[in-house]
């Protein structure tokens, strides 16, 4: 009987093992798994410019070439939306990057004033490479989905490329790019590293 008992014992973990490996969500093909080694090897990314010039006045931020205002919101007693000046991107000095720190997370509002005055709206911090710029979902929202999109700076606009989905709500602890300036590399916040190639 105890023969017995131990061989249902292990066929029920068995069972139990595969299960839980079959319900557990994969990666997308995109995404390749890599070392911390390999990670750490990576460039950091280009840092932002810091315009002195742009400066916040009772809450307003205001930028030139007839650009709208952003003005944060208080209400009962709080900031329901706060406006963050981060800086100017190296690679043309006339765009300018605006944390926009919300009750359920972040968005960045990226002002072009190279042509009159464009804006668009990102839903995490945006990471340069050249003239590309990535940016993670930073959401706080309970049903977040993670993606990481991909925005090509072109002579007159942001051009949105490409959308990659993640696993869950996956997201970007740190940053890099690989050495060729070929692949996306990140950490996630449960310490797991990896490698997307970037749209070329």
């Amino acid at each position: 009987m105890k023969h017995i008992a131990w061989i249902i014992c292990v066929i029920s973990v068995a069972l139990w093992s595969s299960t839980s490996a079959a319900t557990q969500p994969k990666p997308p093909a995109v995404l390749v798994k890599i070392t911390k080694g390999a990670f750490e090897q990576g460039i950091l990314p280009v840092e932002f410019y810091k315009n002195r010039t742009v400066k916040k006045h009772n809450g307003t931020l205001a930028f030139e070439g007839g650009c709208p205002q952003l003005r944060d919101i208080f209400e009962h007693g709080d900031y329901s939306v706060e406006y963050t000046y981060i800086g100017d991107l190296p690679v043309n000095r006339k765009i300018q990057v605006v944390e926009k720190q919300l009750l359920n997370g972040r968005q960045y509002v990226v002002v072009d004033r190279r042509l009159g005055c464009k804006t668009y709206l990102l839903n995490g911090r945006p990471y340069l490479l050249k003239t590309l710029l990535i940016n993670f979902n930073e959401s706080q929202t309970t049903d977040l989905q993670g993606t990481i999109d991909f925005w090509q700076i072109k002579d007159n606009a942001l051009i949105h490329v490409k959308k990659i989905k993640l696993v869950g709500n996956q997201s970007a602890a740190a940053v890099r790019f690989s050495p060729g300036g070929a692949n996306l590399l990140f950490k996630d916040f449960q310490g797991q590293f990896w490698s997307v190639a970037l749209p070329q």
